[in-house]
């Protein structure tokens, strides 16, 4: 009798309901942060595809207007 009133008591059941919250919390964390992470590359990985893009569209807007002020000299001569 004394066994069945010692499986019925709730306490270690709670602290291994609360251990489960709490290594279920850790793991949430933990996937979080590798979420920011790979978040943060890729974020980091546009920017730098973005500037040389950007970069690109400068050298081809330097030659285009050069190309125009060129014509444009032939054709006041």
């Amino acid at each position: 009798m004394l066994n069945i009133i010692k499986a019925l008591d709730p306490r270690p059941w709670l602290a291994l309901a609360i251990a489960a919250a709490a290594l279920f919390c850790v793991v949430k964390y933990k996937d979080a942060i590798h979420q920011v992470d790979k978040l943060t590359a890729q974020i980091a990985k546009d920017q730098a595809q973005a500037s040389e893009t950007a970069r690109e569209n400068e050298r081809l807007m330097s030659r285009s207007l050069a190309t125009i002020a060129t014509t444009h000299q032939k054709e006041l001569q």
